[in-house]
């Protein structure tokens, strides 16, 4: 994803917004839409994400046990700090 894309809080302040960003798993890359919460701090920047994807979706076959299958649909948080 492009930062340009990206809403940028004013210092001192948060922004909450969605983008779309390239997600890889098991060697499959696809678009992915996401939200995510930006505080800045100065010259810092902390940023928590959410989305959810279908792990079939990246050709990843279902875990099973004895007939029990967990849910394809998994959630992705991730949480990342720009420090300057």
């Amino acid at each position: 994803m492009e930062r340009s894309k990206l809403k940028i809080p004013a210092d001192k302040q948060t922004v909450t917004a969605s983008a779309v960003g390239q997600f890889t798993m098991h060697g499959v890359t696809r678009p992915v839409r996401f939200r995510y919460r930006a505080l800045r701090t100065g010259s810092d920047y902390h940023v928590q994400g959410l989305t959810q994807v279908d792990i079939r979706d990246f050709n990843v076959k279902v875990p099973c046990y004895l007939g029990v299958c967990v849910h394809p649909t998994v959630k992705v948080k991730f949480e990342l700090r720009e420090m300057q």
